[in-house]
């Protein structure tokens, strides 16, 4: 006779999980862990016993972080997780599953890796806070938050990869291989001796144009070309 007189109100707590009971180690029905809004938090964070027990936990905040979570999801026990450049998941009472992926350590307050729950994305940041709660005689630090932040934004395709042709150093060939510091020719006419015979001498510029320059060399890279004239050549016998 009850259910049949408050039939219609059966029917709104069919709505609700099957399970509404109070987990032994959260403080609040599990239920509400169902219903939740963009100013949830869970909290990464590394515990130590009484008596010196060491692990990690996840612990969850409807609002922003105290010493007073609503629940937690031990991640490890006998050590604590290692949160850096991995994916650690914890199972809480109510069945849901939160993964946090955590990349390279960075500086307090900087975006460091992302979480996934059944109720949507989350952003994690660095976050280290000295004995945040203690939950089972356990005194925990928080190390990372996740919440409902927006990421910050990729950065820009210029700084990952130039938007332009790669940068090639130009070859650049010279067009004058040798520079001379005389207007003349270097070696303008060729010698002969006094029977008119070419000797195969050639006379250096700066005699035939009046210069007093008794030698001249002409350096490419490391040779040296002596351009002198052969003066102790003998006279050929035209006889």
């Amino acid at each position: 006779m009850f259910l049949a007189r408050v039939g219609c109100f059966s029917v709104a707590l069919a709505s609700f999980p099957a399970s509404l009971h109070t987990s032994p180690v959260t403080k609040t029905p599990v239920d509400r862990l169902e219903t939740r809004g963009l100013d949830e938090y869970v909290v990464l964070a590394n515990c130590i016993s009484d008596d010196g027990v060491r692990s990690s936990q996840m612990a969850y905040y409807p609002g922003s972080p105290n010493a007073s979570p609503n629940v937690v999801a031990q991640t490890s026990y006998g050590q604590t997780s290692v949160w850096e450049y991995s994916a650690t998941a914890g199972r809480f009472d109510d069945g849901n599953v939160f993964t946090a992926t955590i990349g390279p350590p960075v500086a307090q307050g900087e975006f460091a890796g992302t979480g996934k729950a059944s109720q949507g994305s989350f952003s994690c940041w660095r976050n280290h806070r000295k004995n945040l709660y203690n939950w089972a005689e356990h005194l925990c630090t928080g190390i990372y938050d996740c919440n409902r932040k927006s990421p910050p934004p990729p950065p820009a395709p210029s700084s990952l990869a130039p938007t332009t042709s790669p940068l090639v150093t130009p070859l650049v060939v010279p067009t004058t291989l040798v520079v001379q510091t005389s207007s003349a020719p270097l070696f303008s006419s060729r010698e002969t001796n006094s029977a008119g015979i070419d000797t195969g001498q050639r006379t250096p510029s700066s005699v035939l144009t009046g210069g007093a320059k008794p030698q001249e060399t002409m350096s490419i890279g490391s040779s040296v070309m002596d351009a002198s004239p052969n003066t102790t050549s003998s006279p050929v016998n035209a006889s």
